[in-house]
Formats: C-alpha cells, structure tokens, sequence
C-alpha cells in the first residue's frame, strides 16, 4: 500500500518506510532516495527501516518518493511514498482535505481537484468549494427537520457523509463519467447513493447520528388515554 503523508513548505521532517516484510531474514545493507523535487537533507537507516528527511516543495504539490533497498544478501527492493505540501489543513463545517484524502487518496485528490490536467497540482480553491457543497447538502437535506443545523456534534457518521460528498463532487466536476446506456454514470456513484439512503434514515429517525434535535421541532409527546 502506498504511504501518503503531509507537510508543510516550510516544514523540514523525516519519513520512513518499512521493509522488514520484503527483507525476511536479510537486512539493509544500502538506500538510494529519489524525491521527485523535494530537498533530501539527511538520510539513515535501521536494519529494517529507511529514512530521509525531507524539506522544501511548492504549495499544493503532490511528489512520488521513492527508496531502493539494496539488504544483505544483495536483493533489491523498492518502496514509495506519496507527499503533497501545502500549508494548513483546509476545512469546511464536517470535514477537512486531510479526511478527504485519507478516504480517498492525495494522488486521486490532486488528479480530481485539478482541472488543468497537471495531476502533481492540488487546487485548494476546487477542494475548498467540494467541502463547501458537502456542507450544504447535509445542511439543506436536515433543514427544517427535527435537528439543529449546522449538525452538532459531528459524528463519525457525519463526517463520512462530508468526505463522501465531497470526493464525489471533485471526481464528477472534473467530468470523470462514463456513458452507459446513454446514461452518464460513474463508480463512485454507489458511495453518493449510500449517503443519501443514511441520511433518509437519519431523517426518519431509523439511526442515530448522534447530533442535538431542535427543540421548537421536536415530535410532541402523546400521552395515552
């Protein structure tokens, strides 16, 4: 699985990458780091682990870094990590590029948030207006129903439908679809449809999302005869 980490441009810092299942019983004997672009300041290594540390990099730039592992019994291996810069975290309501990108990957994000078809390029601009709709689509799907909004506290729940919602906007605004039967679909449209079918049932009080009901909108209590 490829390792994904973020820094910042001013931020000068180690990154490691394991390979102790690759070696077996051998140990790393040499390292050999290309950064795609980023300043290798220092490197080391354990009998299992590789290490650099890293600086520099443009803002809202994605770089491959890679390591080849020469061990002990002169086997070579190969490992990577993805590292995209940029300073902050962006966030709307529910959700930040952070939960994003851990659900879908800084690679996929950087390729979906960039209209310019330079896939190495994050557009904070697209990716701050994703959270934005995320925002008011579950703002707008609770408006006037029994919770407050905006929801509070955000559950795990919560937040899943925003880097959903989110992810999928970026991918369809890019126009990654396909035609099918004349219809334009695409594979992230099951996540979209998971969401809303949630939040049906969060609407119908089926499952509890954990966020404060409006008082002034709360079902009367009906006692018995």
């Amino acid at each position: 699985m490829l390792k994904r980490y973020r820094k910042d441009p001013d931020d000068s810092r180690p990154f490691s990458l394991d390979f102790e299942e690759q070696l077996g019983s051998a140990t790393i004997s040499s390292v050999l780091w290309s950064t795609g672009g980023l300043t290798l300041e220092a490197q080391s290594n354990t009998t299992t682990v590789a290490s650099a540390t890293l600086s520099g990099g443009s803002n809202k730039s994605s770089y491959r870094v890679t390591a080849r592992v020469t061990d002990s019994d002169g086997n070579i291996h190969d490992g990577e990590m993805l590292i995209y810069v940029c300073e902050g975290n962006p966030s709307g309501t529910y959700a930040s590029l952070d939960d994003v990108v851990n659900r879908f990957g800084a690679e996929n994000i950087a390729t979906w948030s960039n209209t310019e078809n330079n896939d190495r390029e994050l557009d904070y601009g697209r990716i701050v207006a994703a959270l934005d709709y995320a925002d008011n689509h579950i703002n707008d799907r609770f408006r006037d129903s029994r919770y407050e909004t905006p929801l509070s506290p955000i559950s795990t729940t919560i937040k899943n439908w925003a880097v959903t919602l989110a992810g999928v906007w970026l991918y369809e605004s890019r126009g990654a679809d396909e035609l099918q039967e004349g219809a334009r679909v695409h594979s992230l449209q099951f996540f979209r449809s998971m969401v809303e079918a949630e939040i049906d049932q969060a609407l119908q009080g089926v499952i509890n999302i954990g966020a404060m009901a409006d008082s002034d909108r709360r079902a009367p209590f009906v006692c018995g005869d």
